[in-house]
């Protein structure tokens, strides 16, 4: 399974995920991605999910789904979650 981190995340992350899967941050290997990781900076649209046939799993580090289609990625079977409580701390 290959997972991409498409935006900046903490450098430990790639060590704590390669445990589920080879992990990578090339963008251009978006068509192998099983799963991606975005932050707010990657828009995934119909384009871009057409453009990952083998996506399944879509996980935003952070509040809310904005930068998502998630209309598009249901119908394609593709979950998509956020990780709604990580800025709880902060906040």
């Amino acid at each position: 399974m290959l997972i991409l981190i498409s935006d900046a995340f903490d450098a430990s992350l790639p060590g704590i995920l390669s445990a589920y899967g080879e992990v990578t941050d090339d963008k251009s290997r978006l068509p192998e991605a099983e799963i991606v990781l975005i932050r707010s900076k990657t828009k995934v649209t119909k384009e871009y999910i057409d453009s990952a046939p083998k996506l399944k799993y879509v996980i935003r580090g952070g509040v809310g789904l904005d930068n998502v289609d998630l209309v598009y990625a249901k119908g394609k079977g593709i979950k998509v979650d956020n990780t709604a409580d990580a800025s709880t701390t902060a906040v």
